[in-house]
């Protein structure tokens, strides 16, 4: 694999559920396909006593083995004070950090693109949900160390979108264009606003969004759903029962997927507890009803947004109004499966984080209610163009509530859901690189900071210096006296509003006197954890490798026996042998000793490969038997694969 300094950078749009990578190849974004052939790739970490799976083959076991399975690590992914950590069953038991499973699911999407480009890759630019906050984006950052990448540049999914937008219809020369980006993803949702024009600018407007909103809820409340239906029709509680959960969500995401296109489906599980089998129909109608409340916290945070933008709310306190609307449509509590679920992880971090989700939901609607405060946006006409992403905007309850927001306006639904924001990361990288075509290369992004930033005064209030929806980069000066004359020192607190790395400087204007502090969130990992974690994911890799190898060996050596002795049934092969000279005792012998290699595999499936060394050169030898004939020897060879 080549390792020269012109290697090609990734773009990789690390999702909730589902992660994306892509390049810029022959003049165009290309998306690479993992091994499976799939286009996207499961976010889904799995462990077992013998190996760790990530990936396609991750999600085909996640049912069968819940208890070691993560998924959803934005769920994980540490805001601040306690680090969770996940528990699980790995030659032994052993902690991994958020960091380290997203590291995981990093370095699963840099293998796939060294395996597509034939050469290693150092550098990408990942994609994370446009409300992360500064300790969440530290330790996407700490994870792609972690996984060997060093990140070019973080960027707002939505705003990857946009710019995957911006070049797939490019504005004429001059022209502005309004743009709205509707992220719903698996995990998270986001709204941006952003005006794109034909020099190849970008600039984001506003953000907002909710880290805890996705697809993912849908299959919650349809879990939760058939958990009460299965209860009524059964006289059994599932909602302890941790594999037969795992089962029934993978239903649930499968009929999510059938009724976003047809009408109807069923859901039908054999044996889902003590022997009962569960079958249900299933329609679209249904799915909407069950999750009323979930598709108004998304779309109802945009109509509210509007309303209060535009001064049409008619109220004193709009931001009360909207808490209030937000606590009638989504009183979210987490019901028993969901705190069944999450005690997979068997952490209390965790539970406690889940369990205050419906305190967190009350702020949706007005977080994305402040998305316009700063905008020159305040009537749904300004809007030029509304672009979904994300694959929960597949459900056609969503798209219609959304055009019926605005006023019938058609949806832009050219780009593919689950690939732009993997499309805007890989243009971004090539335009980081100094690569790529007029368009690429002339491209200019202008992101903000979606929360405000200050110092402490008198009185314990915030003198805010930059505001949200600043653009990003910025630096702010101001001047403060102290309370009391001939003070000697100050004590200034510094507001992060729970976002960002940044540094601040203090100066006394008549003594010149300096003081400087690099501000970083104390939950994020010190370079003695990161270094620690490089050369437990060196290990893991290593353990990985020398497991494949192992499997290679084993399933070798399994083709061998089982094609022998498919062969030796065979009758035209036993009159072959015989006229070779082959008695009709040393046959009987040969298959009894294929047999005991037969046995010997299916009582070892986790031989060690020196174990499975040995008996690969014990059935050489079987083949090649001094007994045998210098034919017999030849045609056993080759049936065995040894020629």
């Amino acid at each position: 694999m080549s390792t020269s300094g012109n290697n090609p950078s990734i773009g990789i749009d690390l999702g909730t559920t589902y992660s994306c990578v892509a390049v810029w190849q022959h003049n165009h974004v290309e998306i690479i396909v993992n091994d499976q052939g799939n286009r996207t790739t499961p976010s889904f970490v799995v462990f077992n006593d013998t190996e760790r799976l990530v990936g396609d083959a991750a999600k085909n076991q996640a049912a069968y083995n819940p208890i070691n399975t993560i998924f959803e690590r934005h769920e994980v992914v540490a805001g601040s004070g306690d680090k969770p950590k996940v528990i699980v069953t790995y030659k032994g038991e052993e902690e991994f950090s958020a960091e380290e499973i997203s590291s995981m699911i990093l370095a699963k999407m840099k293998g796939v693109a060294e395996t597509f480009l034939g050469s290693a890759v150092e550098k990408a630019v990942i994609t994370v949900p446009a409300h992360f906050n500064g300790s969440q984006r530290q330790s996407t950052k700490d994870a792609a160390k972690v996984a060997g990448l060093e990140v070019m540049c973080m960027v707002n999914e939505p705003t990857a979108a946009a710019i995957a937008y911006s070049l797939e219809k490019r504005c004429r020369l001059g022209e502005k264009k309004n743009v709205l980006v509707f992220d719903l993803g698996g995990g998270t949702f986001d709204v941006s606003l952003l005006t794109i024009d034909g020099h190849g600018h970008v600039q984001v407007k506003a953000t907002g969004g909710d880290t805890h909103l996705g697809g993912g809820d849908f299959d919650n409340r349809m879990v939760d759903h058939f958990v009460r239906e299965f209860k009524k029709k059964h006289k059994e509680d599932i909602s302890n029962n941790v594999r037969a959960l795992g089962r029934l969500r993978v239903q649930c995401e499968r009929a999510k997927r059938i009724v976003s296109t047809a009408y109807q489906t069923t859901i039908d599980i054999d044996s889902l507890v003590n022997g009962i089998d569960f079958s249900s129909k299933f329609t679209r109608a249904k799915f909407e009803m069950v999750n009323m409340r979930t598709t108004h916290r998304s779309l109802g945070a945009e109509e509210l947004l509007f309303l209060t933008s535009s001064g049409q709310a008619g109220l004193t306190d709009p931001v009360k109004w909207l808490i209030a609307v937000d606590f009638a449509l989504t009183s979210w509590r987490p019901s028993q499966a969901s705190r069944s679920e999450v005690k997979t992880f068997k952490d209390r971090n965790l539970i406690r984080a889940v369990a205050s989700r419906s305190s967190q939901q009350s702020t949706v609607h007005g977080t994305c209610g402040n998305v316009f405060e700063r905008c020159e946006y305040g009537k749904k006409k300004s809007i030029d163009e509304v672009v979904l992403v994300g694959g929960s905007t597949r459900i056609p309850k969503v798209q219609q509530l959304l055009q019926e927001f605005f006023n019938g306006k058609s949806l832009c639904q050219k780009m593919n859901p689950d690939e732009a924001v993997a499309h805007g990361a890989g243009i971004l990288a090539a335009n980081l690189s100094g690569i790529g075509d007029e368009a690429v290369l002339g491209m200019q992004l202008v992101d903000v900071t979606p929360l405000s930033l200050g110092v402490g005064i008198v009185g314990k209030t915030m003198s805010v210096l930059i505001p949200k929806y600043s653009p990003i980069s910025i630096k702010k000066e101001d001047i403060f006296s102290t309370v009391y004359d001939y003070q000697t020192s100050a004590r200034i607190p510094v507001y992060q509003d729970a976002c960002g790395i940044l540094s601040v400087s203090a100066r006394e204007t008549t003594t010149g006197i300096n003081s400087a502090i690099k501000i970083t969130d104390t939950g994020n990992l010190s370079k003695v954890e990161i270094d620690k974690m490089i050369k437990d994911a060196e290990r893991h890799k290593f353990e990985d490798k020398e497991h494949m190898i192992r499997v290679i060996v084993y399933k070798t050596l399994e083709d061998r026996v089982y094609n022998l002795t498919a062969k030796l049934k065979d009758y035209n092969v036993r009159l072959s042998l015989i006229k070779m000279g082959t008695s009709v005792e040393d046959m009987i012998d040969l298959e009894h000793q294929i047999e005991n290699v037969v046995e010997w595999l299916d009582d070892n499936p986790d031989a060690q490969k020196g174990k499975l060394d040995d008996k690969n050169a014990e059935l050489y030898n079987i083949c090649t038997h001094e007994k045998l004939s210098f034919a017999a020897k030849a045609l056993l060879k080759t049936i065995s694969g040894y020629e």
